[in-house]
């Protein structure tokens, strides 16, 4: 008898050890892989500085320099120099139609850091890269030159920002809820069909929805009136960009999220830019068909769906617990379980006896 509790001790030991090492490689699975997803993805937070490099083809180029890689001219000769080059982020995609170009530094003749070159970050068509040229409204020029155009920008955009935060207030609060009162009585114009009442009752209460619809519309079109004229006021300052290869883009102030010039920029202003874009990552809704923006909407959906199916599991579990504890008979299962659990110090067998 007690060799036998002393092999059921060892096995219930050798259990516990078996389930506990293989938590720890989990947990230590885990921590590796947050460790791994934090130095690869934060980093894509950074600003780079924007290089500027004139190829032999004559093309000018500017971007940031996202990937070196080193290159033999003939892979099959080791004895060849290596050599490197460029996966530049160019941008202006609604210029060139590609955000990124590969430059073999063979190819370079010259190369430079530009102060004056800008990135603005858009709501739309991803990163612009370029030069300040101009400050419009219409046919008015209100700044020119790359200095000028920039101190008349800083209030400009705050003041945009503040319209398209008026804006989204307005799409989400009034105009949500006359949407709301409209599909109401599209319910209950149907529910009314189905019902089927005697006529006289049914000719009141669809004159009396046709009245409410009635006047949600007008209100609607208020409404409508409104945000367009916000929206045009939106874009009516545009700002003119050279890109590096002197081609021309008019870009609607209201349209840009972040404006920089990343070469101007020390390492405290670098360092607060990459804490808002983090920032912005977690706490902001996407934008450019979730390529761009945050992912807070994920978030919330993900802790929402844990909770409810946190809400919808335990009394299930419990109930397990109960039958378990109470009906079922004891297996093989069962009595390897009750085993580990009597073996975990300070861990109480409630469920399992």
């Amino acid at each position: 008898m007690a060799r036998t509790q002393r092999q059921r001790d060892l096995f219930g030991r050798s259990m516990t050890w078996i389930c506990g090492g293989a938590l720890a490689l989990n947990i230590l699975l885990i921590v590796g892989l947050l460790v791994l997803l934090g130095i690869n993805g934060l980093a894509y937070f950074w600003q780079k500085d924007l290089l500027e490099v004139r190829l032999e083809d004559g093309r000018v180029l500017l971007g940031e320099v996202h990937e070196v890689e080193t290159y033999r001219e003939d892979p099959t000769d080791l004895d060849a120099p290596l050599l490197e080059r460029y996966r530049l982020r160019v941008g202006n995609r609604d210029l060139t139609g590609i955000d990124f170009v590969w430059v073999d530094e063979v190819d370079i003749v010259e190369r430079s850091y530009p102060e004056q070159a800008v990135v603005l970050e858009r709501l739309e068509w991803g990163n612009f890269y370029g030069y300040m040229k101009e400050l419009v409204r219409g046919d008015e020029v209100l700044a020119s030159g790359p200095q000028e155009v920039w101190e008349a920008l800083v209030p400009l955009q705050e003041a945009k920002e503040d319209l398209r935060e008026r804006i989204e207030d307005l799409e989400k609060g009034e105009i949500g809820d006359v949407n709301y009162e409209l599909e109401r009585l599209r319910l209950a114009e149907r529910r009314l069909e189905l019902d089927d009442p005697p006529p006289a009752e049914r000719e009141a209460r669809m004159a009396e929805i046709a009245a409410q619809r009635a006047e949600l519309e007008e209100e609607f079109a208020r409404l409508s009136e409104r945000l367009f004229a916000m929206r045009d006021e939106l874009e009516h300052e545009e700002l003119v960009m050279a890109a590096a290869s002197g081609e021309e883009k008019r870009i609607a102030v209201g349209s840009i999220v972040r404006y920089l010039r990343p070469n101007r920029m020390g390492a405290i202003g670098t360092t607060g830019l990459y804490l808002s874009r983090i920032w912005e990552f977690v706490a902001d809704d996407p934008r450019e068909s979730n390529t761009e923006g945050g992912i807070f909407p994920a978030i919330f959906g993900t802790v929402m769906m844990v909770f409810l199916m946190s809400f919808a599991v335990v009394p299930f579990g419990v109930l397990a617990a109960l039958y378990l504890r109470e009906y079922a008979k004891e297996g093989l299962i069962v009595r390897m379980v009750r085993i580990a659990v009597n073996n975990l110090a300070g861990v109480p067998s409630i469920v399992f006896g």
